[in-house]
């Protein structure tokens, strides 16, 4: 590379703070103008890979303006990379993106995509005449959304599609094939009648637009991006131009600059290991690791982090373990700040990591954060603080799914889809959320009287018909109140027809379930204002009801299944009431995060790294041929993360 097309390439090393020595570098404006020139802080534009990232970054300024003296200062831009609302331009820098933005059509609702695919897969199906149930049927398009959004990530070009399969590959892929039309043919033809746009297809154009604005007029102010690995093709443009700019840096999060030639070769060719994106980025953007300069700051790569690039060789290299590791001094691979934890089950390993997190709390100022890529190891963990009244900020939250107002109506739909069986019924009846119009207590009782008379047994006739008659069987001849409760708080959904809707479903599920949630004083527990949980409820029935008539009429015995499905697609983020000094992150936010004690857990194969699955669409062969990244490349991304955490002093 000439010295004309240099590039502005850094590389904080693995186990230093990322984001504090950045925000280090920063506020020191010696080392600031030793890279961008004589500027102000607040001149400065810093793209970072997420949101939480760029908050921490802010926080950590602040606290360094506290050190210098200072009671006050102006923050640079803080921005994320693949988020043009939230990156603070001025608007002269935002001319192209914003030109862009006036002139592309809006992003097709998330909801809208799924209930369009579904007729396009239903239609398919009817065509083959292949027998889908509308579970399977909606499974099927949430794979084939993200199977587009992968797609549109690699800016695949998919006119060599049909050239995919010859006399060597079944005919099952021919199908397949017929099947992507979909996506290739059809869909982009209901995008333009509509005048609509995918997101990610949008969020690239306006990457795009804004990449071509900064190559031909670039931005005054110093324009950094750190900590991204371009792995998304539009990200890898815009960290061209910026590594071109004038007055542009891109940093890198843990590069090995000591790998020797051979093995960075195989790492070139290892899509599973953790520098490999790196190495490709850099073999994008032209340019060889010597040319990449330590951040200003940055010390070497820590011992720690040394060791754990060592471990992570690619195969070939690892029949040189036993020369390298002999050259070394013992107390060099000694880990001596790091444990190793084997449970026997998850529950002995969320008590252990638990145990972690509270010793950490309980020493003042010192931070801890579990890293996992499991969600049930998260939801352990937590559950087992609160058994010490300690609160944890956990990242991804709590899928709508499992939330006390989701189960009162996936338990409805359950019990109207079993003809009100004993399990459901009474898991109904038992939720702490239904009373039926009676003080707690009463209600209970009433239960307990139902239960211990028609329940405990042989299961009476299906439907509520059947409890009724069973009641009266026990020699009593009047009707059974909470049976006439429940029958009243049902009627709508009773009087349904089959199959039915979402727009007629939906009012007489919310209907039944007010009911269901009524109190002694006549008022009901509105389902959407109780809590977090019911605020979240919501806006996923205002999105199902606003597309309802794209949706299809569904099978009354399917919609506790799709409700679930449906529902898992969804989280409730806690507001902010736990310790700020214990965390529960995923590996993608703990990228550029260094707690003191960092707890990297449910580290078992098939959860951290992922399986290597190539999806229902294409093979390897086809996959390759096409253009697509192979699936060892989300065990590489895995790998990176690991290494970033593991590395932590």
């Amino acid at each position: 590379m000439s010295d004309s097309a240099r590039r502005n390439l850094y590389n904080i090393a693995a186990g230093r703070p990322f984001l504090t020595v950045l925000a280090d570098s920063l506020s020191d404006a010696q080392r600031r103008h030793a890279v961008f020139g004589a500027c102000h802080l607040e001149e400065v534009t810093v793209l970072l890979p997420t949101r939480r990232a760029a908050r921490e970054l802010a926080r950590l300024l602040l606290e360094a303006a506290e050190t210098q003296g200072k009671s006050a200062v102006l923050l640079p831009h803080i921005g994320t990379l693949g988020d043009l609302d939230d990156a603070g331009f001025e608007p002269a820098q935002l001319d192209g993106a914003s030109a862009a933005a006036l002139t592309l059509p809006a992003a097709i609702d998330a909801r809208a995509r799924h209930f369009e695919f579904l007729k396009f897969i239903a239609k398919w199906a009817e065509v083959t005449e292949q027998e889908m149930s509308a579970v399977r049927l909606s499974a099927l398009a949430y794979d084939l959304e993200r199977f587009l959004d992968q797609a549109q990530n690699e800016q695949i070009d998919w006119s060599q599609l049909p050239h995919l399969v010859d006399g060597d590959l079944a005919e099952n892929w021919q199908q397949t094939v017929d099947f992507l039309k979909i996506i290739t043919e059809f869909w982009p033809a209901y995008l333009q009648d509509n005048d609509i746009i995918d997101p990610v297809d949008r969020r690239n154009q306006l990457l795009g637009a804004r990449t071509q604005k900064w190559r031909e007029t670039p931005p005054p102010g110093p324009v950094i991006a750190a900590g991204s690995t371009g792995s998304i093709r539009s990200t890898a443009d815009l960290l061209e131009v910026i590594s071109t700019l004038p007055r542009g840096a891109v940093i890198l999060p843990g590069l090995d600059v000591e790998a020797d030639a051979g093995c960075w070769q195989d790492i070139q060719q290892d899509p599973s290991h953790p520098q490999n994106l790196m190495a490709n980025l850099l073999t994008y953007l032209d340019v060889s690791r010597e040319q990449v300069e330590p951040w200003p700051g940055s010390a070497a790569a820590t011992p720690m982090a040394k060791l754990v690039q060592q471990a992570l060789v690619p195969v070939p290299q690892t029949a040189l373990w036993a020369q390298t590791i002999g050259a070394q001094r013992p107390a060099s691979l000694a880990l001596t700040h790091c444990q190793l934890i084997e449970a026997p089950d998850p529950r002995s390993e969320a008590g252990a990591v638990a145990l972690a997190m509270r010793g950490v709390y309980e020493q003042p100022g010192q931070t801890a954060a579990l890293v996992t890529r499991d969600r049930n190891l998260a939801r352990r963990v937590a559950s087992e603080l609160r058994r010490w009244n300690i609160e944890v900020d956990d990242s991804a939250g709590q899928p709508l799914t499992q939330t006390p107002a989701a189960s009162v109506l996936r338990l409805t739909l359950r019990c109207l889809q079993e003809g009100f069986a004993p399990v459901p019924f009474l898991a109904l009846m038992k939720h702490p959320m239904v009373c039926l119009g009676l003080a707690r207590g009463r209600h209970l009782a009433e239960l307990r009287a139902l239960e211990m008379a028609i329940l405990r047994g042989p299961r009476p006739t299906p439907g509520l018909a059947g409890m009724a008659r069973a009641w009266q069987l026990t020699g009593s001849d009047d009707t059974n109140p909470l049976l006439a409760r429940v029958e009243s708080a049902f009627a709508g959904l009773l009087a349904l027809p089959d199959p039915v809707s979402i727009a007629a479903l939906a009012p007489a599920l919310l209907q039944a379930a007010d009911a269901l949630l009524e109190t002694p004083a006549g008022d009901t527990l509105a389902l959407f204002e109780n809590g977090e949980d019911g605020r979240a409820l919501e806006p996923f029935f205002e999105s199902l009801l606003r597309h309802a008539d794209l949706a299809p009429a569904v099978s009354l015995a399917d919609w506790p299944d799709l409700l679930d499905l449906w529902l898992s697609q969804h989280s409730v983020r806690r507001l902010p009431r736990a310790t700020p000094r214990l965390f529960i992150w995923g590996p993608l936010e703990a990228r550029l995060m260094q707690p003191d004690v960092m707890i990297l857990g449910g580290l078992n194969e098939a959860s951290w790294p992922p399986l290597p699955e190539t999806g229902p669409w294409l093979s390897r062969p086809m996959r390759q041929q096409i253009g697509l990244s192979q699936p060892e490349r989300q065990i590489g991304l895995a790998a990176h993360d690991f290494a970033q955490g593991a590395s932590a002093p």
